[in-house]
């Protein structure tokens, strides 16, 4: 039987964690059945633009089944190895060429200052941060219609986003605009994990049941669509 292959798009609180083994969702996710695949192309502290191109080089593994778990919007990327390139197009030697080629400005002490200086400015003197939300609701959008183009079943979590902004009353009634959003609220999860207490885990959040309850929901609607 071939394996049902589950690309994860995502930040910090979809990264594993080798010193807090067995807790993140995507391991219990992994544990249900011997048969799933797991595609994590995630990366810490990277921006809803990140998760969109994530969403991009994950389409050449064909997946089956799609998680997005996005970000706040105060997040920017800078080239780090211009030169770097993946070993193997599989999806370790993937994931490892993002992070070799781009850091975030949430890695501060890896991040130049100067670039980190102009990022802050931007960010908080010259920046509509209410344009900063419509493009990050923009690449939002982008991923969940894209992934339903293409008939890719798949379920979100609004993550950060939800934390920064109500989408629906500050980005979609405040600037008159089309709520893409509202199509694909039976495959929102219920679980945000922005909204949990943070332990000392790369992934943030340590209770282990919260995570079980992240991949049971995750695991229910993957099994709705092999029905």
């Amino acid at each position: 039987m071939k394996p049902t292959s589950i690309l994860i798009c995502g930040d910090s609180y979809c990264v594993t964690d080798k010193n807090f083994p067995g807790i993140h969702w995507s391991e219990q996710l992994a544990n249900y059945n011997s048969n799933i695949k797991i595609i994590n192309l995630a990366m810490g502290g990277c921006s809803n633009a990140l998760i969109l191109y994530q969403l991009y080089v994950g389409l050449k593994f064909n997946p089956d089944f799609i998680i997005f778990s996005f970000t706040d919007n105060s997040r920017y990327e800078v080239d780090n190895n211009v030169n770097a390139i993946p070993d193997f197009m599989e999806e370790e030697s993937i994931a490892h060429f993002l992070k070799s080629r781009y850091l975030t400005n949430m890695w501060r002490e890896n991040v130049d200052s100067v670039k980190l200086n102009v990022i802050d400015k931007w960010r908080t003197v010259v920046a509509s941060n209410n344009f900063e939300n419509i493009k990050n609701y923009f690449y939002i959008t982008q991923c969940l219609l894209m992934a339903d183009r293409l008939n890719i079943p798949f379920c979100y979590s609004l993550g950060g986003f939800s934390n920064d902004v109500n989408y629906q009353e500050e980005i979609i009634n405040g600037n008159f605009m089309i709520n893409f959003l509202q199509e694909f609220t039976n495959k929102e999860l219920s679980i945000n994990l922005w909204s949990y207490p943070h332990g000392k885990p790369y992934f943030h959040v340590e209770d282990k049941k919260v995570h079980q309850l992240f991949a049971s929901e995750c695991m229910r609607l993957i099994n709705c669509e092999r029905i």
